[in-house]
């Protein structure tokens, strides 16, 4: 392989790696507004509630009617999505919670997780070994 090809070939590799670890850690929430479930059950009686989803591992997301104080009309909070007294509080606020399934990661986005730096590396060492 020609010098040129090689460095087109490692830019390449660490562009996939630095999109794929973006991907990984952009949690997508950043426009939600963490409250403690004690707040979200005070905010529900209040009626500032339009939207309410269940994820999973009792996480719950929904969004206000207006947006709060600092901007933010969505929220989310950790809490008892079971819980037969919360589904009455809903219910008395005329709110019916949405259910979403929990989002897997997908199996190429693990491969790349869990062997994607030792592959970079081996990649990397291969390319350049007559060179270093």
């Amino acid at each position: 392989m020609k010098a040129s090809q090689k460095t087109i070939a490692l830019w390449l590799v660490f562009l996939l790696l630095c999109i794929s670890l973006f991907k990984v850690f952009d949690t997508n929430n950043k426009h939600r507004r963490e409250i403690k479930f004690s707040e979200f059950i005070q905010y529900v009686k209040d009626g500032k509630v339009s939207d309410v989803t269940f994820k999973s591992e009792n996480l719950i997301v929904g969004a206000f009617k207006d947006a709060s104080t600092d901007g933010k009309k969505y929220f989310e909070t950790i809490g008892d999505t079971e819980n037969a007294k919360v589904f009455d509080i809903l219910e008395k606020n005329n709110l019916i919670p949405n259910y979403e399934k929990a989002e897997k990661t997908p199996l190429w986005q693990q491969f790349l997780i869990s062997w994607g730096p030792t592959l970079f590396i081996f990649l990397f060492f291969f390319m350049f070994r007559g060179n270093i």
